[in-house]
């Protein structure tokens, strides 16, 4: 529990991203609604397997 000595109008937990979070978008109260997502295209099958960068790169070795 923390105290403070005001109410929290806004809290930031690691605003200079120096930990390794890869899902910043909870690291704000209260949340950040103004997030802009997008979908990705749906690729096909072949799309899919084709493009497989780990896999070319044991291939070109």
């Amino acid at each position: 529990m923390v105290y403070l000595p005001k109410k929290a109008v806004k809290i930031e937990l690691d605003p200079f991203l120096e930990t390794a979070d890869t899902d910043t978008y909870d690291n704000t109260w209260p949340a950040d609604v103004n997030v802009h997502l997008e979908a990705l295209p749906e690729r096909s099958r072949w799309e899919s397997w084709r493009s497989n960068p780990m896999r070319d790169a044991r291939n070109n070795q």
